[in-house]
């Protein structure tokens, strides 16, 4: 039955007695649930129970009002209030009778194929659009996300507005704060629908570069419309296409200098999609190093992650037999925090598979090949053990090869020899090390002993003490 003396107008045919039949909940939040119903009319409509009012919320009644103040072609409209029987607990409660929305969530479409530009654009203006009318009068969304926006063929609607109180009857800095907190909101949403569209992450980038924290909605939405403007778009795809050039360029300039002042004329929205080509077409070179830390620097923290999800995943398809070494490549040049924000179980395996790589090398000096098959992925533990979770696995394996041949002592000389004082301070290993490369120079390993010179002289003299042969030659 409809509250007496209650009416709201919305453009929608209100009645004075509303019968209502629960088909099917809809959906629970915080602060209501929302029924499918039909009416008297037979005809399908959302059913929201408010439950009791918490601090700061509306009851039924405010929120049906504040509904009918944001009447907005882009917002859901309300029909009538009620008082029904809850379909859950029996009791009479009240009711905010709505509009039956058609349609997906945006959340759903934002899981379903890319969107196209047109899509992104109708989605985004209709979204700004229903905000900035729910502002205007004077209140706030409160919970504006993906789940909370309708998308159909004829329209894009904004529902489940958190009523609380009026804007109106808050001090300026609380205002202020609800405001921000939703324009918050807007932003990342429209940086989510721009990303899985056909216009990619490097605008949703540029979008986020050209906005801050107290951009109002007309400065969104002008800055919307230039990021998703086909004119626009054409300029950012010769960007990218000139910036990947440069990279395919055979004449590219070793070192930070130069690395420095291109990463200079590398337009911020394009550093993103660029850093993800080369690692799918895997066209890192070793010149290009410097390059890629530069870039990388430059990359915001959402867009790191989803760089390094990317490698992470190309990693895992190409490692231990495939294409891995451009790969491992831009891991080096990222650093410690590429290597730490890679996520933990390819890290692990990673590890694993460097570790293990290690035991399989060898090194025949007088071969043309000295570097056999095996043991080329393990040389890269050199590069990356002072992250390893457990270096101190890497060091067991280390003395293991020094304690076996000529061939995998002298790998161990070539690419491992320099770093070992390192190695063995951090897994406390620096005994069993030393003794191992005495046996490798009893063994004339003639690597390590035509490399001892690189060694501290501390090093050199506990291992000529082990060595117990004597020798002419200068440790």
């Amino acid at each position: 039955m409809t509250r007496p003396g209650f009416e709201i107008t919305t453009g929608s045919q209100y009645t004075d007695y509303m019968k209502l039949s629960f088909i099917s909940k809809l959906g629970d939040g915080a602060t209501a649930d929302v029924w499918l119903a039909t009416d008297d009319l037979d005809r399908e409509v959302a059913v929201k129970i408010v439950r009791q009012a918490a601090s700061g919320s509306s009851d039924a009644i405010s929120h049906a009002r504040a509904l009918a103040r944001a009447a907005h072609l882009n917002v859901v409209s309300v029909i009538a209030i009620e008082t029904v029987t809850d379909p859950e607990s029996g009791a009479l409660v009240d009711a905010v009778v709505m509009e039956r929305l058609s349609g997906k969530t945006l959340d759903e479409c934002l899981s379903g194929p890319k969107l196209s530009i047109a899509e992104v654009r109708r989605i985004g203006i209709s979204i700004i659009d229903g905000l900035t009318h729910i502002h205007s009068q004077g209140l706030e969304h409160g919970d504006l996300h993906e789940k909370n926006v309708i998308v159909s063929a004829s329209a894009v609607k904004v529902i489940d507005i958190l009523y609380r109180d009026s804007l109106a009857a808050l001090s300026s800095n609380s205002r202020t704060a609800r405001i921000r907190r939703d324009l918050t909101s807007l932003r990342l949403l429209l940086q989510q629908v721009i990303a899985h569209s056909d216009l990619g992450a490097a605008q949703a980038v540029e979008l986020s570069r050209t906005l801050d924290s107290g951009s109002p909605l007309p400065k969104i939405m002008s800055a919307f419309l230039a990021v998703t403007e086909p004119e626009n778009l054409k300029d950012a795809g010769k960007a990218l296409d000139n910036a990947y050039a440069l990279v395919l360029d055979v004449g590219f300039v070793e070192g930070e200098e130069y690395a420095s002042a291109l990463s200079a004329e590398t337009a911020t929205g394009v550093i993103p999609v660029l850093l993800k080509r080369i690692i799918a077409e895997k066209t890192f070179r070793p010149v290009h190093r410097s390059y890629m830390s530069a870039l990388w620097k430059r990359l915001k923290k959402a867009d790191r992650e989803g760089t390094l999800e990317h490698l992470g995943n190309m990693l895992t398809s190409e490692l231990p037999n495939g294409n891995w070494r451009p790969l491992l490549g831009i891991l080096y040049a990222f650093k410690k925090e590429g290597w730490q924000g890679l996520k933990a179980v390819v890290r692990l395996r990673l590890e694993k598979l460097l570790t293990n790589d290690v035991l399989t090398g060898h090194i025949d000096i007088h071969s043309p090949i000295s570097l056999g098959p095996s043991g080329k992925l393990g040389v890269y533990a050199r590069l990356f053990w002072p992250y390893f979770k457990n270096p101190k696995n890497l060091a067991d394996n280390v003395v293991s090869m020094l304690l076996q041949n000529w061939y995998t002592q002298n790998y161990i000389g070539e690419y491992f020899l320099q770093g070992l004082p390192r190695l063995a301070e951090a897994t406390g290993t620096e005994d069993e090390i030393i003794d191992a490369l005495a046996v490798a120079c009893r063994n004339d390993a003639k690597v390590i002993v035509n490399s001892l010179a690189k060694l501290p002289d501390g090093w050199r003299t506990r291992i000529k003490e082990r060595w117990r042969v004597d020798t002419d030659e200068d440790l």
